[in-house]
């Protein structure tokens, strides 16, 4: 992992590698796949990678724990943090590439010692992105391969969200906290809008 600290004029190394290495035949890994730096503690950084790694650091870099334990062994697709607890955060995964298609979702109250699995009802289907809304406790929004899907109460329960949408991959979600909307990121059929009405 690399850090900026002057408009990506120049960056520097904060990791090791944190993948197991390149892989080999069809199936090669070795790659970051996401990053989610804490927005109440800068220090606090979680990192996930398509071998099934899943690490954090509280101290920007300097030390690094591996927190894959009791996590499936998939390509992690997102890692979010939540916006008001550094050691609150959820990991997704996706079991595409080995024909594996239950969902995943897991969190942890502390930095990643021991998590939970909170997949739910959620469709068989793998799960790409999660946001956490800032605004409403115990409540978050996934995206997978087949919709959005929201919880209030972290997991228990999810049911999907809006009408309209067709059904692709969600490759990405945005919560806009001003106008109280979520914007989905399709694959191959352009960007929706849903105005959260909650």
């Amino acid at each position: 992992l690399y850090r900026t600290t002057n408009g990506a004029n120049w960056w520097t190394a904060i990791s090791p590698d944190l993948t197991d290495g390149p892989g080999s035949g069809n199936l090669t890994y070795g790659t970051i796949t996401t990053i989610a730096a804490s927005a109440s503690d800068s220090q606090v950084v979680y990192v996930g990678t398509d071998d099934a790694n899943v690490w954090v650091t509280q101290d920007l870099g300097a030390n690094w724990q591996d927190i894959s334990a009791g996590l499936p062994d998939r390509w992690v697709t997102r890692v979010a943090v939540d916006p008001r607890d550094p050691g609150v955060a959820y990991v997704t995964h996706s079991g595409y590439k080995r024909d594996s298609y239950l969902p995943h979702i897991n969190r942890t109250t502390n930095y990643g010692q021991t998590w939970q699995d909170i997949s739910g009802n959620l469709p068989q289907a793998p799960v790409t992105v999660v946001v956490v809304d800032p605004d409403l406790d115990s409540t978050l929004y996934v995206g997978s391969d087949v919709g959005v899907y929201v919880t209030s109460n972290l997991g228990q329960s999810w049911s999907a969200l809006g009408t309209g949408l067709p059904i692709p991959v969600i490759h990405d979600l945005v919560l806009d906290r001003g106008s109280r909307s979520l914007v989905a990121g399709t694959h191959g059929r352009s960007m929706f809008r849903y105005e959260l009405d909650f």
